[in-house]
């Protein structure tokens, strides 16, 4: 059996990827650089809320095309018309970056699928939808290593447990006040 090697291509693309998503993971934990670098962030906020582009976007390398497994060319999240998520733990983590950035109220989708996904709790806050079998995955893959929390979910309980912590935690992060009973 022979092992194959990636093509460096291929490694190139995960490794623009990789410093691509690590580089706006740094940018949501430094309250420093916010506060010293007003305009950047300003900047960086309304290059991330813009729509994306409706165009596929390729690499060439040589002769060779190349699709990248994830690009950030704008607002990568993605609802339908109710504001129902298309990828739930991609969402929670691109809004919770969103809101530590500060930035939340300028994304007009990350706005529906937040209304969408509060309107799901019940009166005790617990996100609670319909038909909830399994856990929410990912296929984007981005939010793997944020989502699930615990990975033991096999209560209904234990699944909402997630996304309710998720909400509480942007809405901390977001300022808004919450009451615990």
């Amino acid at each position: 059996m022979e092992i194959l090697e990636p093509e460096p291509a291929d490694e190139l693309t995960q490794l623009q990827d990789q410093l691509q998503e690590a580089q706006v993971q740094a940018q949501e934990y430094l309250n420093d650089l916010q506060r010293e670098r007003a305009g950047f962030v300003d900047r960086l906020g309304a290059y991330l809320v813009q729509a994306a582009p409706k165009r596929t976007y390729v690499i060439q390398v040589g002769r060779k095309v190349v699709k990248p497994t994830f690009q950030l060319l704008g607002d990568p999240l993605k609802a339908d018309s109710s504001g129902n998520p298309k990828d739930l733990p991609f969402a929670l983590y691109w809004i919770e970056i969103l809101a530590r950035l500060g930035i939340l109220g300028g994304s007009t989708t990350a706005q529906r699928i937040l209304c969408r996904l509060i309107r799901d709790c019940d009166e005790l806050g617990v996100w609670n939808p319909k038909n909830l079998r399994a856990l929410p995955k990912s296929s984007s893959r981005l939010a793997d290593f944020a989502f699930p929390l615990e990975a033991d979910g096999k209560t209904a309980e234990r699944r909402k447990a997630d996304v309710t912590f998720r909400l509480a935690l942007i809405a901390k992060l977001a300022g808004w006040e919450l009451e615990y009973t």
